[in-house]
């Protein structure tokens, strides 16, 4: 379970013992942590890996896009800012060695996505990002070059169409694709990065103690690229992945909403219609079998159907293999009795469920009769 009821959290955690509930994920609370494990959980504390709200005023440590704009995405920064890098894993020691916690769980842990805006998505460049493209082998010039060429092209006419036509044909899209090396180049160059990030949590944390685990909360495998995470190289890494599989939500990390931001943008660039688009998108995501809705405002509200937690769910054990995957699925599901059992009818080692508020005590009461009967 993720997060507690501020009012009455003895009541909340009775509950979710008798519930055989294992795990609770917090944040930074002396007083929560210390309840949770009174009452024998294995308590993660919630790491925002990039945070800079301790860094308000400092452009430097902000993402840039190509023409040089800065950006702050999920109240992050760049993170190939070496000052912010330090500064966050200096805050985490703080963290570990405060709290006699299970493990740290990374929030954040990526570059921007496409649901903060593109302006945001299409980062970063900053002379940070410059650098370490050199010291990895990366072609900061290639990279920053497509990325404006396919901005670019976006405005043109017919692109939309080629790209329609491309994805009938698997030759023409690899072909469309090699117009664009350095985009590709971009993508991996982030998941690099992001790895290499998590690799020096992981070594800080079994520096300290070597039973703690490393979580960390991913995009739904079929976005995560995208963000720089990619699921394959972190399995060296983490003990446990916890892929956020939100069907539906209205904010970043949302499947639905990642979508439906990427349209309304792509829509707006263009000139074409946002249904043109979200079904393109919908194509390029694999989600062909279902219908995308005529409203964007339909795929914020209402979600996606709710056999993407299942073929999602599915994807990320075939990533990971070998380590836990315990997906986070919206407590506030209508049908959140189903969305848990499609998550374990794919074979991962568990759920999580975001996030436990007093309103929605009565779901937790159903979930927990749920999971006795596992």
């Amino acid at each position: 379970m993720f997060g507690l009821p501020r009012e009455k959290p003895e009541k909340a955690l009775s509950l979710l013992s008798k519930g055989d509930f294992t795990h609770i994920t917090l944040p930074t609370d002396e007083k929560l942590i210390k309840l949770a494990l009174d009452y024998g959980f294995k308590v993660f504390v919630v790491f925002k890996a990039f945070d800079i709200k301790d860094k308000r005023g400092v452009p430097d440590i902000l993402a840039e896009d190509i023409y040089g704009r800065k950006h702050v995405w999920f109240g992050s920064g760049c993170p190939n800012n070496p000052l912010l890098r330090q500064d966050r894993l200096e805050k985490l020691k703080e963290i570990i060695m405060k709290y006699n916690i299970h493990g740290i769980s990374l929030d954040g842990i990526r570059f921007a996505s496409p649901g903060s805006g593109i302006g945001a998505f299409v980062t970063c460049f900053c002379r940070y990002c410059r650098c370490r493209a050199k010291e990895l082998g990366y072609s900061y010039n290639r990279m920053k070059r497509d990325v404006g060429k396919l901005l670019k092209n976006l405005r043109g006419p017919g692109f939309i169409d080629h790209l329609k036509t491309s994805i009938e044909d698997y030759s023409t899209l690899i072909d469309f694709l090699l117009e664009y090396e350095g985009v590709l180049e971009w993508l991996s160059f982030r998941a690099e990065c992001i790895t290499e990030y998590v690799k020096d949590v992981r070594n800080l944390l079994k520096s300290i103690d070597p039973e703690l685990k490393l979580g960390a909360f991913l995009f739904t495998p079929t976005l995560s690229r995208l963000v720089g995470q990619d699921y394959r190289k972190l399995t060296l890494y983490l003990d446990v992945f916890q892929p956020m599989i939100y069907r539906l939500g209205n904010g970043v990390a949302c499947y639905n909403y990642e979508l439906a931001i990427c349209a309304k943008d792509i829509s707006a660039i263009s000139g074409k219609s946002s249904s043109e688009i979200l079904l393109l998108l919908y194509k390029l995501c694999g989600l062909e079998n279902f219908n995308p809705p005529a409203k964007l405002e339909d795929l914020t509200e209402k979600g996606l159907p709710l056999e993407v937690i299942y073929v999602e769910s599915v994807k990320a054990q075939r990533l990971v293999e070998r380590c836990r995957v315990e997906p986070i699925i919206m407590l506030k599901d209508p049908h959140i009795i189903t969305a848990a059992r499609k998550v374990l009818e794919a074979g991962c080692t568990g759920v999580n469920f975001f996030i436990y508020s007093s309103e929605l005590h009565e779901t937790v009461e159903k979930v927990c009769e749920m999971v006795k009967t596992l």
